[in-house]
């Protein structure tokens, strides 16, 4: 049984997406659907959305290349803000 009342999904797409005109729409309409989903077949409050996000642009996935949680302690939205 699910018990948590919030959750944040958050995807990083690769760098050529962030260009696409349609991702902001996309993200909006994928909220939308939760949101719909979530009150039809829950009764408790549950608060539920899906953000696109960016890695800094001196991320480096190289191993040893540094600290992989601080780089993604960094990582912005594409469009809005981060909740």
């Amino acid at each position: 049984m699910l018990s948590a009342t919030r959750i944040r999904l958050r995807a990083v797409p690769p760098a050529a997406i962030y260009a696409q005109s349609w991702l902001l729409g996309f993200q909006e309409e994928v909220n939308r659907g939760l949101a719909d989903l979530v009150s039809a077949k829950f009764r408790v409050r549950l608060d539920l959305d899906v953000c696109f996000e960016r890695l800094p642009a001196d991320f480096d996935w190289r191993p040893g290349a540094g600290s992989a949680g601080t780089m993604l302690e960094r990582r912005t939205a594409v469009h809005g803000s981060r909740h």
